[in-house]
């Protein structure tokens, strides 16, 4: 995925094969920890071919060796950390780190003081501008109808799309649902003529507009919606956050993750921007009415919209880039 984003913006893309650190108990274990110094020596040798000044990680277990070979070339070091509790790749590289960047105030307990900076998360050009009028052009919408967008997230989610299908008789009588699968996770045409017929749902075809994901159009569709139902990864927080969207979580449960999406919506919720719904206690039932009774309550989505509004995340991307630069 980050190859084809690069490519698509005219940045150098060089890749390596590395290990992935696991919470759990897995064979797998022990064929990538071999892996881990295989990555090293390639992102050595990369970036001794590049010679940067400072190197910037997201995270993630494929940016360890390459933190590692910077310390070892003596780069400046800058990584971020997106979700509220740090992954185990961020935590041990802090330790080589010459800035930590977070993006909730209640990350910063987790690193050293001196070294860590709120800055929230950095967000596309094309989120902050986003238009509600060409969402409503690229979507052919002309009904004076509620918008309820249901996100995925990139890699899919395979219960939250399970949970929106079961509930789509409830929902299409009432609101227009735009359904991002996640790459690769969209069903077949013929799959939702099916689906259609079946819950005899044929007079509200078009009020269902189904895609993997979009880049830009999904910016446009996100700031016409009146809802989101989505995973609680925090970049997607971040853009709610920045359109003021009110939204319904289900995050990623500990039997998947580390519980990072968990903790995040914990703290949407406290702030009163979000409301929190366990993916395998739910019904689509349950989920269906909630949506529905929510996007009827103008009070309760103005509440939620005053809270997004008060919220003290950050997305601005200057404040990320003057570190960047004061380090170099």
């Amino acid at each position: 995925m980050e190859e084809a984003i690069c490519a698509n913006y005219g940045i150098p893309f060089r890749g390596i094969s590395t290990g992935k650190f696991r919470r759990y108990f897995s064979f797998q274990n022990f064929f990538d920890v071999l892996k881990i110094p295989f990555g090293f020596f390639q992102a050595l040798n990369i970036l001794w071919r590049f010679s940067p000044d400072i190197v910037w990680s997201k995270g993630g277990y494929v940016s360890f060796p390459v933190v590692f070979a910077a310390w070892m070339l003596r780069c400046k070091i800058v990584i971020h950390e997106s979700d509220s509790i740090p992954g185990m790749t961020t935590t041990i590289s802090s330790h080589f780190a010459d800035k930590i960047c977070v993006a909730w105030e209640e990350t910063q307990k987790y690193f050293s003081p001196k070294k860590t900076v709120l800055t929230g998360i950095p967000l596309r050009k094309v989120i902050l501008e986003a238009d509600p009028q060409k969402g409503r052009d690229i979507l052919g919408l002309h009904e004076k109808i509620p918008v309820l967008l249901i996100v995925g997230g990139s890699t899919g989610a395979q219960k939250l799309n399970e949970l929106i299908i079961q509930a789509l008789p409830k929902l299409l009588s009432r609101c227009f649902v735009v359904h991002f699968f996640g790459k690769g996770k969209a069903p077949s045409k013929q799959t939702l003529d099916e689906l259609f017929q079946t819950k005899n749902l044929d007079t509200f075809k078009k009020r269902y507009h189904v895609a993997e994901y979009l880049d830009e159009p999904y910016a446009h569709i996100l700031a016409l919606s009146d809802l989101v139902v989505s995973r609680a990864g925090a970049n997607a927080l971040f853009e709610f956050v920045a359109l003021k969207k009110p939204n319904i979580l289900l995050p990623l449960g500990l039997s998947a993750s580390r519980g990072d999406q968990i903790e995040n919506a914990k703290i949407m919720a406290r702030k009163g921007c979000s409301i929190i719904f366990d993916e395998n206690s739910v019904t689509s039932d349950i989920l269906a009415q909630t949506i529905l009774d929510l996007l009827r309550d103008t009070r309760k989505l103005a509440s939620f919209r005053a809270a997004l509004e008060q919220s003290s995340f950050l997305y601005d991307p200057l404040i990320i880039a003057k570190i960047l630069l004061r380090n170099f």
